[in-house]
């Protein structure tokens, strides 16, 4: 291990915090919004809580999306699913880009060096550099994608967060 590169300084741990937090909240809405539109109107019932909670995100998006594309003759509103559950699939790819890597501070940089490796068919190593606005960024996203989902299924017209 190279001894320059030192312990994750606390705004991007906060950073970090905030996305998972934020992804964490995303991933309870998704639960809720899939209850609405497939028709429970208690979403503490047990039998609901007990079908979608363990379901992987990934699978939680397309149940969503089938549910949408089943509905759309009856509810016009969620003509633009498709780009919806587009857009939240991009923000999970970007998630998990920063919560399943190892990352470690280059002081010599001001920035984090983010390591990446994968063994699907091909051994694959990547590293390369993410500063706090990259961070920044992705958790704006996922507020984004929360407010989009938050706006179909509602049928309501929320302004996105722009910061």
């Amino acid at each position: 291990m190279d001894e320059d590169l030192i312990e994750i300084p606390d705004e991007y741990l906060i950073a970090l915090g905030k996305l998972v937090t934020n992804y964490a909240r995303l991933e309870q809405q998704l639960n809720m919004l899939i209850g609405k539109i497939a028709g429970f109107d208690n979403l503490s019932d047990p039998i609901y809580f007990i079908m979608i909670n363990h379901v992987s995100i990934s699978q939680k998006i397309d149940i969503l999306s089938a549910i949408c594309e089943e509905r759309l003759q009856d509810y016009p509103h969620l003509e633009g699913y498709k780009n919806v559950m587009t857009e939240t699939r991009n923000v999970t790819t970007l998630r998990n880009k920063y919560v399943h890597n190892s990352m470690l501070f280059d002081p010599k940089k001001n920035c984090c060096l983010l390591g990446n490796a994968s063994a699907r068919g091909k051994l694959k190593v990547k590293m390369e550099y993410v500063e706090l606005k990259d961070l920044d960024n992705v958790e704006l996203n996922i507020r984004r994608v929360m407010m989009m989902l938050h706006n179909l299924i509602l049928n309501v017209n929320f302004p996105l967060p722009t910061e």
